[in-house]
């Protein structure tokens, strides 16, 4: 990997990224620092569009909207999931 790389989950640039499968979103392949590796964080977004799916729902994230979030930046609001 290039240092022009960011992590999927904090977006910083760094050096070394390893390459994991989202949690929430098995098929979707993600870059991610050592970490957010250890955090078990997700991007923002993956959060969201699971929340929206009827499928899956909040259920599928309970565990990382909580008291303490599972991902980096702005809370996630409900008009977001909708």
């Amino acid at each position: 990997m290039t240092s022009e790389t960011v992590c999927s989950s904090c977006r910083k640039v760094k050096h070394q990224l390893n390459v994991r499968k989202s949690r929430l979103l098995p098929d979707i392949g993600l870059y991610l620092c050592d970490t957010c590796v250890k955090e078990r964080l997700e991007p923002r977004w993956i959060i969201i569009m699971v929340g929206r799916d009827p499928d899956q729902g909040l259920a599928a994230i309970k565990d990382y909207v909580g008291k303490t979030p599972r991902y980096l930046g702005d809370p996630i609001m409900v008009s977001e999931l909708v």
